[in-house]
């Protein structure tokens, strides 16, 4: 398994796929702009998805997303997209 990768503010975290995704949309101009973009978004997200399970265990010392209590879930994955040089976030519950 890598090592998880500590980033600054000066770089940006994405999966190759997502970036690839990207560059298409940019190069071929799309038919639908909002669709391109979405799709990228798709492909980006398996890759991030898995480098979240890889930080996660360092992090919140549980091994699968699903055992994080829900009440710490806005923090954690706020200390994860922190640490992909993303910035912070905040999750509130609604209702």
């Amino acid at each position: 398994m890598p090592s998880p990768v500590q980033l600054d503010s000066t770089v940006l975290g994405i999966g190759r796929k997502g970036l690839h995704a990207l560059l298409r949309a940019l190069v071929t101009p799309p038919s639908d702009p909002a669709t391109s973009l979405q799709e990228a978004g798709y492909a980006a997200g398996e890759e991030m998805y898995a480098c979240f399970r890889r930080w996660l265990p360092g992090y919140a010392r549980v091994e699968d997303p699903a055992d994080i209590d829900a009440e710490a879930l806005g923090q954690v994955l706020s200390e994860f997209f922190q640490s992909i040089g993303w910035g912070s976030m905040t999750i509130e519950r609604l209702g």
